[in-house]
């Protein structure tokens, strides 16, 4: 017999009016980033307080994923359609970095 597992939300987040796209959290479960739009927020889980929030101007369009990079989660990647933006959340900067997709570059 498959066991049945329920799911319940004991809470939600909002920022800007914005939909959110993507979650990830950190590696010890100690913050989570919510994708919103061109906009990254971050939170405290227990509490679910907002800590800071940035734009990822640097993305053509909205984003597409966030997820934590690294054993201590330093590290976001913060993805568009073509292009991603590695932001180091101690110093709070980050960097754009452009890729390709080989499945729009390689022609069957």
């Amino acid at each position: 017999m498959i066991p049945v597992v329920f799911w319940v939300a004991r809470s939600s987040v909002t920022f800007k009016r914005e939909i959110p796209w993507t979650v990830s959290w950190s590696p010890d479960g100690s913050l989570f980033a919510v994708g919103f739009g061109s906009y990254v927020a971050i939170y405290d889980p227990p509490s679910n307080a907002f800590i800071r929030a940035f734009v990822a101007s640097e993305l053509r369009g909205r984003i597409h994923s966030v997820q934590f990079l690294g054993s201590e989660g330093r590290f976001l990647a913060v993805s568009g359609r073509s292009d991603v933006v590695l932001w180091d959340l101690v110093v709070q900067k980050g960097k754009r970095h452009t890729y390709l997709v080989l499945s729009n570059v390689l022609r069957h």
